[in-house]
C-alpha cells in the first residue's frame, strides 16, 4: 500500500507552512487562507484580495466566470510574478484564460525555460541528469471542467493570491523551482449557467434544504459545455473548441504534474489519486503510479494537519486517457484527480450535518498547495521520469505495432482527414507520403496520403489511440473501455512494417484546406456530386436554401459531359441546373461557393439521358426534401445524447435545429416539422397522449429518428413492429459486497462492435459492408421480419474492441443495430446505439446524417 511509502523529507516544507492553532491573520489575508493557519508567510499589500476586487468574501457567493477573469486580470496588473493569457474562446464566446505564475527571474526568461524543457521530450537522449537541476518543474492546476462543480474555481483565486501576494521561504521556493499554470475555469459556459441559477434563486439568507430551488438546477445543468458535452471526456477525441484550445496550451508547455479539481456527491468526503490499483491502463508506466503515490503522501499530510476526511484507491480509475487526470499519464506526466464533496448551493443539509460552500473550498485549496509542494520536492524525479518516458517512446518497440501507419486523407468521404487532424491536435508526428505504397488496406498515393511513424515522441499516445483491446484484468470501468480512432472514424489505415524512413516526406504541421471544384459542361443540364462525403447533408441543404431541387441516385450511372462519357459511382446527388422548367435559378454561383467553402467537387453533365444506368429524372432518382428538424430535449432526456445530435446537426452540418422541450410535446404543433429526433430518453418522460399524436404525425408523412432508450417509447406504443430482445445476462446470487461489481461487469461499459449493413438500403449510402458502432448498455432488438427493415445487424462475432461479458456478446450477436420502417406515408428509424457518441463517431454518424437526408426515400 502506498500509505506505507511516505518519505519523511516531505515533512520539512509541511512544517514550514503550518503552525498548529496559529490563529493569526496578517493584514489583507483572505479568510479561507487564514483558516489554513499558514506560517512563515507575509502578504504584499500591493496585490488585491479577491474581496477587494469582487466586493464579497470568497465562499459567501458563487463567482461568475467574469468575476474570476476580473480578479485574475487585477492581480496580473500589479504582480511581477503573474502573466494572464487567453488561450481560446468557448462556443458562447467567453474567454478561456490561464495564468503563468513563477518568480520574476523565471518570468523574464520564460521562452528560454520552455525551450529547455521541450528538450526533455524532443531530444531526451541528449539531456543528462545533471542538466535537470537547472530546470523548474511545470505544474498544471486545472479547475472546474464541469461547470457546476464550482468550489475549485474559488480555490483557484485563492491559490493565485497566495502565490502572487505571499512573501516568505515557502512561497519563494515554489516560485523559484516551478512554472505554475493556473486554469481557473475550464468550462466558463457551464459555470455561467450554474452560477446564474444558484445566485438568482437564493434569498438574503441561504437555506440548507436540498429541495429548495437553489439546489435543483434545471436540465441540462451546468456540468457540460454549450452543446451539453462533458469536456472531461474530450481530451482524446478533441472535437470541441474548448478542448482544442486546452490541448494547444498543454502541448505548448508539456507539464510534468497535472491536478484536475472536481466535485462529487455531497454525502462523500474528499478523494485524491491513486485510484483503484487494478484499473490502471497497461500503457501507463509503473513509475507513474509510484510518483502518484509519493504525491499522495503530500496531500494526506496537508489534509491530516487540519483533520480533513479523505480517501484514495477505493474509487475512480486511471484507464480512459480522455480525462484531465489520465491524459497526462500517457504524456510523461503525473495526472491527479481530486474530488471534493459538493454543496452546490451555499449551504446543504446532509446526513453528516450542514455542508457549507465556503468549507468545500478548503480541500481544493489545500491540495493545490500540496501539489505544488510535492512537485517542487520531487522535481528531479518528475523531470527525470518525463525525460525517460519520451526516451523510451523514441527508442522502444511497442508490441504488435507496425513501423508506420498510412492514412488516405479522403478515405470515408473525407473522414481520413478528420482522423489525421485529431492526431495533429495531440502533437503526433505526421509526414507527407514520399512515394506510392501498396499494403493490405490498399494503395496509398503521395497526393492525398500521409504517414505516421510509430517510433516517435508520442509513440505511447499513438498506440493508445490506434489499438484494439479485448483482454482485461479488471471488468469494472469508471468510463468507457475502448476508443479506437480508426474504428470511430470508419477509416482503414495501412500498416507499414518496413523501414519508415523511405516513406517520410516533409513534416505536416496542419492540414491544408481541401479545394473544391466545379468542372465539366459550363452550361450543364445538372451537376453531380459524390454523396459519400461526410458533409453531404450540409451541401444539399445549403443548395436547397438557394432554390435547388436536388435528387439522389443509389446506383452507378454514366453521363455525358460535353463530348465525353463519365462514370459516377453511387450514391450521387443530382443538382438540376434550373430550379423549375424554363426558369434560370442562378444556381451556378451558389454551387461554386459551396464547392469552394466545403471543399467538395461538382461535375456539370450535359444531359439527363444516360447511356448506362437510370436517367437523372426517372423513378430511380429520389427527390430530397429539405429537413425541418425538431430535437426533443428536457428533463428525462440524456443531455449527452441530445447534445451530440445537436452538435452534429447545428455545428457540424450547419442546419437549423429547433430544441423542443419534452414536457411541451403535447402542445407543440408537430406540423411545423418534417423530422423529429428523439435522443435517448426515459419512456415515462413523454407527456400522456403524445404517443398517439406522434403516431398520427408519422402516418401523415413525418420522419422519426429514435435513439437508444427512446426506442422503448416507440415500441411500447406500437408505432412500429419491433421487439426488444431479452438478453441472456447471468443473474446468480452474489454476496452483498459483490453486487455492484457484478452489475457493472455485466453491463457493456462502452465497447466497439461490428454491424453488418444492408448496403442496398439508402441509409447505408457511402458506407462499407461492415461498420463499427459504439455501444453502452444492454438494450437489444430482434431483427425485423418486415422486408428491407434491417438496415444493420450485429455480426455473429461482433466484438471489435473493448470489454463485454461472454453472455452479453452471445445475446448481441445477430440482433438489430439499426431498423427502418415505412409507416403510412411516414418513416421511423431506430438506432439501438448512439450513432453520434461524443461527437467523434463519424462512421456510424454517417448513418445518422443519412437518416436525416434519405429517411423519406425508402
Amino acid at each position: 500500500m502506498w500509505k506505507m511509502r511516505f518519505s519523511c523529507n516531505c515533512l520539512v516544507f509541511f512544517c514550514l507552512i503550518f503552525t498548529a492553532g496559529s490563529g493569526t491573520s496578517a493584514k489583507g489575508e483572505p479568510e479561507p487562507i487564514r483558516r489554513l493557519g499558514l506560517s512563515g508567510v507575509t502578504w504584499s499589500e500591493a496585490v488585491p484580495t479577491p474581496e477587494a476586487v469582487l466586493g464579497y468574501e470568497i465562499g459567501r457567493r458563487h463567482s461568475t466566470p467574469e468575476d474570476i477573469l476580473r480578479y485574475f486580470n487585477a492581480v496580473a496588473a500589479v504582480s511581477p510574478r503573474v502573466r494572464v493569457e487567453q488561450h481560446g474562446l468557448t462556443y458562447e464566446l467567453r474567454p478561456l484564460i490561464h495564468a503563468v505564475v513563477t518568480s520574476e527571474a523565471n518570468l523574464a526568461r520564460l521562452e528560454e525555460i520552455r525551450s529547455a524543457l521541450h528538450r526533455l521530450s524532443e531530444s531526451p537522449g541528449r539531456v543528462l541528469d545533471d542538466e535537470l537541476d537547472a530546470l523548474p518543474v511545470v505544474v498544471w492546476l486545472g479547475y472546474g471542467v464541469h461547470g457546476n462543480e464550482a468550489a475549485p474555481g474559488e480555490a483557484a483565486m485563492l491559490t493565485l493570491f497566495l502565490l502572487a501576494a505571499g512573501d516568505g521561504e515557502p512561497v519563494d521556493r515554489i516560485l523559484e523551482h516551478s512554472i505554475v499554470l493556473l486554469l481557473p475555469t475550464l468550462n466558463p459556459d457551464g459555470r455561467n449557467h450554474f452560477v446564474d441559477w444558484v445566485n438568482a434563486n437564493r434569498g438574503r439568507t441561504a437555506t440548507d434544504d436540498p429541495d429548495d430551488r437553489e439546489h435543483l438546477e434545471p436540465w441540462p445543468g451546468g456540468r457540460t459545455n454549450h452543446y451539453w458535452f462533458d469536456l472531461n471526456r474530450d481530451w482524446l477525441p478533441a472535437q470541441l473548441r474548448e478542448t482544442r484550445a486546452r490541448l494547444r496550451l498543454y502541448h505548448a508547455w508539456r507539464p510534468q504534474v497535472v491536478a484536475d479539481m472536481h466535485e462529487m456527491e455531497s454525502t462523500s468526503t474528499f478523494f485524491f489519486q491513486p485510484g483503484v490499483p487494478s484499473q490502471t491502463n497497461p500503457l501507463t508506466p509503473p513509475e507513474n503510479r509510484k510518483l502518484t503515490e509519493e504525491m499522495a503522501g503530500f496531500h494526506a499530510r496537508y489534509l491530516d494537519r487540519l483533520g480533513r476526511l479523505y480517501f484514495s484507491e477505493e474509487s475512480f480509475d486511471d484507464f480512459y486517457y480522455g480525462k484531465g487526470s489520465t491524459y497526462p499519464d500517457i504524456q510523461g506526466a503525473v495526472g491527479m484527480l481530486f474530488e471534493q464533496a459538493g454543496s452546490r448551493g451555499l449551504r446543504r443539509r446532509t446526513e453528516e450535518g450542514v455542508l457549507l460552500y465556503e468549507d468545500t473550498i478548503l480541500n481544493p485549496l489545500l491540495t493545490s498547495l500540496s501539489t505544488l509542494d510535492g512537485a517542487v520536492s520531487l522535481r528531479l524525479e518528475l523531470l527525470r521520469f518525463h525525460r525517460d518516458f519520451f526516451r523510451q517512446a523514441m527508442t522502444g518497440k511497442l508490441s504488435d505495432n507496425p513501423t508506420a501507419w498510412l492514412f488516405d486523407l479522403e478515405a470515408g468521404g473525407g473522414r481520413g482527414r478528420l482522423l489525421v487532424d485529431v492526431l495533429l491536435q495531440h502533437g503526433i508526428d505526421v509526414n507527407r507520403l514520399a512515394k506510392p505504397v501498396e499494403v493490405d488496406a490498399g494503395r496509398f498515393l503521395p497526393a492525398g496520403s500521409v504517414v505516421v511513424p510509430t517510433r516517435q515522441r508520442q509513440a505511447y499516445l499513438l498506440d493508445a489511440l490506434m489499438q484494439r483491446v479485448t483482454d482485461f484484468s479488471d471488468a469494472v470501468f469508471y468510463d468507457i473501455s475502448t476508443w479506437t480512432l480508426p474504428l470511430a472514424f470508419g477509416v482503414a489505415p495501412g500498416k507499414w512494417t518496413g523501414d519508415p524512413g523511405e516513406l517520410l516526406g516533409e513534416k505536416v504541421s496542419e492540414l491544408e484546406p481541401v479545394v473544391g471544384s466545379v468542372t465539366g459542361d459550363p452550361q450543364p443540364y445538372a451537376w453531380l456530386m459524390d454523396a459519400s462525403h461526410w458533409r453531404t447533408l450540409e451541401v444539399v441543404t445549403r443548395l436547397q436554401a438557394a432554390g435547388a431541387r436536388p435528387r439522389v441516385l443509389f446506383e452507378p450511372v454514366v453521363c455525358r459531359v460535353g463530348d465525353e462519357l463519365r462514370r459516377f459511382g453511387a450514391p450521387s446527388v443530382v443538382i438540376p441546373a434550373r430550379a423549375s422548367a424554363g426558369v434560370d435559378s442562378g444556381l451556378a454561383a451558389n454551387v461554386q461557393t459551396v464547392a469552394s467553402e466545403v471543399g467538395i467537387s461538382f461535375v456539370g453533365v450535359s444531359s439527363g439521358l444516360t447511356p448506362e444506368g437510370p436517367d437523372l429524372g426517372g423513378p430511380s432518382s429520389y427527390s430530397l426534401v429539405a429537413p425541418r428538424i425538431g430535437l426533443v430535449v428536457g428533463e428525462g432526456v440524456s443531455a449527452a445524447s441530445a447534445g451530440a445530435a445537436w452538435f452534429v446537426l447545428s455545428e457540424r452540418q450547419e442546419l437549423p435545429v429547433s430544441l423542443l422541450n419534452i414536457d411541451r410535446l403535447d402542445r407543440i404543433d408537430l406540423g411545423g416539422y418534417n423530422t423529429l429526433v428523439l435522443p435517448s430518453a426515459r419512456s415515462l418522460s413523454f407527456p400522456a397522449g403524445f404517443a398517439e399524436r406522434l403516431a398520427s404525425w408519422i402516418r401523415d408523412g413525418g420522419l422519426l429518428i429514435a435513439i437508444r432508450d427512446s426506442i422503448r417509447f416507440v415500441t411500447d406504443n406500437g408505432m412500429v413492429n419491433a421487439k426488444v430482445r431479452t438478453s441472456a445476462l447471468p443473474t446468480g446470487r452474489p454476496a452483498w459486497k459483490d453486487v455492484a461489481t457484478q452489475r457493472r461487469s455485466d453491463y457493456i461499459p462502452g465497447t466497439i462492435f461490428e454491424a453488418c449493413l444492408d448496403t442496398t438500403h439508402p441509409l447505408s449510402a457511402g458506407l462499407p459492408e461492415n461498420v463499427p458502432v459504439f455501444r453502452q448498455g444492454n438494450l437489444m432488438l430482434e431483427p425485423s421480419t418486415e422486408p428491407g427493415a434491417n438496415v444493420a445487424l450485429y455480426s455473429e462475432r461482433p466484438l471489435l474492441s473493448g470489454y463485454a461479458g461472454r453472455e452479453a456478446i452471445k445475446s448481441l450477436a445477430g440482433s438489430a443495430a439499426v431498423l427502418a420502417f415505412k409507416v403510412g406515408r411516414g418513416h421511423v428509424v431506430l438506432f439501438v446505439d448512439d450513432p453520434n457518441f461524443r461527437g467523434f463517431w463519424y462512421g456510424s454518424g454517417t448513418l445518422f446524417t443519412n437518416a436525416v437526408l434519405y429517411g423519406r426515400v425508402f
